[in-house]
């Protein structure tokens, strides 16, 4: 058996979630590496700071129940979120910039999020 996908992520609190969301879209969505990192993205933050820990939890969660989500996200989407009672943190920046590699047999296909100055490939 040999791997079939290399994800690299930055983005701190975020790379768990992007990266879930990577493997879905290939796995359950059969999108190309490509497809996956310029698709919109979003993550939540109903954690716990890791980069500000503190015994007094509630300093730590900045922006609790917020859902960070990129402003390629359609309008009518983001409405429909708040309505339903998402506060939201819009974003023009890329989130996590993420990196994706996939083996398929004898072929690897490789992206970075161009919106994040990323670059993938592979040898």
């Amino acid at each position: 058996d040999r791997p079939a996908f290399a994800i690299s992520v930055a983005g701190g609190d975020r790379q768990d979630q992007t990266a879930l969301h990577m493997l879905l879209g290939a796995i359950d969505f059969g999108l190309s590496p490509v497809e996956i990192v310029r698709v919109p993205r979003f993550s939540t933050f109903h954690h716990q700071n890791s980069f500000d820990p503190s015994p007094q939890r509630d300093t730590t969660f900045t922006d609790a129940g917020a859902l960070e989500i990129n402003n390629t996200v359609p309008e009518s989407t983001r409405r429909d979120l708040e309505r339903r009672g998402h506060p939201l943190l819009v974003k023009e920046q890329a989130i996590s910039n993420p990196v994706m590699l996939r083996i398929a047999g004898d072929t690897i296909q490789a992206a970075g999020d161009p919106d994040a100055g990323r670059h993938a490939a592979g040898l």
